[in-house]
């Protein structure tokens, strides 16, 4: 299903992505239709950083081309509910960020600066500043909501998935802070990988948390897992709708597993994969990949292909049930019943 798209007479667009009911939905559009950016000042900067885990800064001075701002706005839009964005002219703010010359931009997440490469911010490139936010708007370990689910977990990335019991806050915040280790430790690994070229084609790894109570039975239909279980631990590869609960000892991957192994071990095969699909939705899948792998059959024996895409057709049509996504339900990536393997 495609998101509500939102266009604005000044160029700019914004894809709406979170529940699908009407109070969600206009209060994205009361966001959509305000000023996108925060001025801040000398004082507010430390404050941003305890209370959000990723932002947006622009720094700019009184030589700063005004078309620049619009450039900024418009790219603020296009993250509405993702990323939050600042501006600032406080001389104080860009020392401290580091910046000498504006205008710069710079995201801030897991403690670390990242700075726009691009010296230019014209409304024709921004394009390119959409591209670079949308590369790093994620921190290493991200909480997935009903605005950010979709392009997770339906991604090409593969997805380290720790699914925390929220009931109890000091063995929460714990395990959240042992799943932060891991990944900011994976990128450490994924960052001197780059710098030597040792791997080439590697899938990128996204640590998420999920909340477990909230998404009770979301986490049992597809992945088995109970609450009298969490907090669990799940490896999923969206694009292949596979996850792996086991490691290569066929033990239940938990948060003190050694999950850098476990990586390396599920990108390599090592691992035995269980399905997101129900049996119905394997079959359609079967079918599909079926028929384009014997598309040149199809070409030269076209009256049997024929026989044989109705007769799918009419499997798939009795088979497969489409899901209709509304509020609870957004946070589906697969509406298949998996077996209950941690009864």
């Amino acid at each position: 299903m495609s998101a509500p798209h939102t266009a604005f007479t000044d160029g700019g667009a914004s894809d709406f992505s979170g529940t699908r009911n009407i109070e969600d939905f206009l209060e994205f559009v009361e966001k959509a239709s305000g000023s996108a950016l925060t001025a801040i000042g000398g004082g507010d900067l430390t404050r941003i950083e305890k209370e959000k885990e990723i932002f947006f800064v622009y720094v700019y001075d009184n030589l700063t081309p005004e078309e620049n701002m619009r450039t900024i706005s418009n790219t603020a839009r296009a993250f509405i509910n993702q990323v939050p964005f600042y501006t600032t002219s406080d001389p104080i703010v860009a020392k401290s960020l580091g910046v000498v010359t504006p205008p710069a931009a710079l995201i801030l997440k897991d403690g670390r600066q990242h700075t726009y490469p691009a010296a230019s911010f014209l409304f024709e490139d921004r394009l390119i500043l959409k591209a670079w936010v949308k590369k790093e708007k994620f921190p290493a370990l991200v909480g997935l909501t009903a605005d950010n689910s979709e392009e997770i977990l339906r991604g090409d990335r593969l997805v380290i998935l720790s699914v925390l019991d929220t009931s109890k806050p000091q063995p929460f915040a714990t395990q959240k802070e042992l799943m932060k280790e891991a990944a900011l430790k994976w990128k450490e690994i994924e960052e001197k990988e780059k710098r030597k070229a040792a791997v080439k084609n590697r899938k990128e790894v996204q640590f998420a948390w999920l909340d477990g109570v909230k998404w009770e039975s979301y986490v049992k239909r597809v992945y088995g897992i109970r609450a009298k279980n969490l907090p669990a631990l799940v490896i999923t590869k969206p694009q292949d709708d596979e996850y792996f609960v086991r490691d290569r000892n066929n033990e239940l991957l938990n948060l003190e597993s050694d999950l850098i192994q476990a990586i390396i071990d599920a990108e390599s095969g090592v691992l035995v994969p269980e399905s997101t699909l129900s049996f119905p939705q394997r079959v359609v899948k079967a079918f599909v990949s079926f028929t384009i792998d014997t598309k040149d059959l199809a070409v030269n024996h076209w009256v049997w292909s024929a026989a044989v895409v109705v007769a799918g057709l009419a499997a798939m049509w009795r088979l497969s049930k489409p899901a209709i996504v509304t509020g609870a339900q957004r946070l589906q990536p697969s509406l298949g019943k998996v077996d209950g393997h941690r009864d």
